[in-house]
């Protein structure tokens, strides 16, 4: 089995909110709208860049 496959939930994708705690999605989003970069958020909080960027856009 895939690692993709191991990290669904009932076949489908977890969210955001599913992988982080509250309180940690919520500094994300803070950071976000500070300007910090995108690159520095995807590595810190170990996700893909094109998901901080769909969170980025989901927050506007």
């Amino acid at each position: 089995m895939s690692q993709l496959a191991r990290d669904c939930r009932n076949g489908k994708p977890r969210t955001i909110r599913d992988r982080l705690a509250p309180d940690e999605y919520e500094r994300l989003i803070e950071a976000i709208r500070v300007g910090v970069s995108k690159r520095q958020l995807a590595q810190e909080y170990g996700m893909s860049l094109r998901t901080v960027y769909r969170l980025a856009d989901a927050t506007r």
